[in-house]
């Protein structure tokens, strides 16, 4: 797993209330951006982690983590 994979499953978590299981696209990309992922950066980064099974699409706007993702973030 990359940088750019721990930034993507980083919008999944939060940490008072722990992993969330599903996200939506525009709340990936703002989280993306605080932390510098950008543009084609940002679009590889979500492609690979799609591709790896780490996140999957539930909807046009909206991501779910699945367990693969799961288990890289802290338990909070």
């Amino acid at each position: 797993m990359t940088e750019k994979h721990k930034i993507i499953l980083g919008a999944f978590f939060h940490r008072r209330y722990g992993v969330s299981p599903v996200v939506v696209r525009g709340s990936v990309e703002s989280h993306a951006k605080k932390h510098d992922l950008r543009g084609a950066d940002y679009g590889e980064a979500l492609d690979s982690a799609i591709a790896c099974g780490l996140i999957g699409v539930t909807s046009d706007a909206s991501l779910s983590i699945r367990d693969a993702g799961r288990q890289m973030l802290p338990k909070g």
